[in-house]
């Protein structure tokens, strides 16, 4: 049963809202609903599923956005190994994922692989995110369905401190919870407002069709960054 006291269920399907959830997965809607549980079950096309499939290839698997860039970085400067892996749309690469990814390339030191060097071009190609994300496919799609303010959103960069982390993953679903926080950037809230509380992030069910991730862990095909192990 998904659904139980002090939970709230969010997804969708094709960028629209599930029936019968809670909520979709609009950021802003989120924030403008207000409603609030003990825990969140999200359930979305591309994100869901790749954050399992990387849990099942990886000792640690944070959740980054452009809303705490800065904090993934700081979390992951001392790793020896990195690798990022975009979520996709329907199995092909999305524009904005690439774009995060060369930010976070960009940031690291170290040697890169060539799909992270392709995604830090990327990257720097874009004055600002709000640019990147506009013009991306997804962004058309959510303009599309009356979800345009969306975009503007999550072009916010390093407004939060929150750095998501699977705590651990159980037939198909993996268990986030806030794991690090790091300082409030300047001029950012402190991520109270929009930090995660612990929650599940599940494999497409009851109608809803598992897909497999661009660059994730199924493809190989990863971007990456190896920083330099002797610093």
């Amino acid at each position: 049963m998904l659904r139980a006291d002090g939970r709230v269920l969010a997804g969708e399907r094709d960028c629209l809202q599930v029936p019968d959830f809670d909520l979709g997965n609009s950021p802003a809607a989120l924030a403008a609903n207000g409603r609030r549980g003990e825990e969140l079950v999200l359930a979305t096309t591309n994100g869901s599923p790749a954050i399992v499939a990387a849990s099942s290839a990886a000792r640690r698997v944070l959740v980054g956005s452009l809303l705490n860039l800065a904090a993934v970085l700081d979390a992951i400067r001392t790793e020896t190994a990195v690798t990022i892996v975009c979520s996709g749309t329907d199995g092909r690469p999305a524009l904005e994922d690439v774009y995060v990814a060369g930010r976070l390339v960009a940031g690291l030191d170290g040697v890169s692989s060539d799909a992270a060097r392709v995604a830090e071009r990327v990257g720097c190609a874009y004055g600002a995110p709000l640019g990147a994300l506009a013009e991306s496919e997804d962004g058309a799609r959510l303009r599309a369905t009356g979800q345009e303010r969306d975009i503007a959103w999550c072009a916010r960069e390093s407004t939060i401190g929150v750095v998501p982390e699977v705590c651990s993953t159980d037939d198909g679903v993996a268990v986030v919870g806030p794991g690090r926080r790091s300082r409030a950037p300047a001029g950012g809230s402190s991520g109270r407002r929009e930090g995660a509380s612990p929650g599940a992030i599940g494999r497409r069910e009851r109608g809803l069709t598992a897909r497999r991730a661009a660059g994730g862990p199924d493809n190989r095909d990863p971007y990456h960054r190896l920083p330099d192990a002797s610093r």
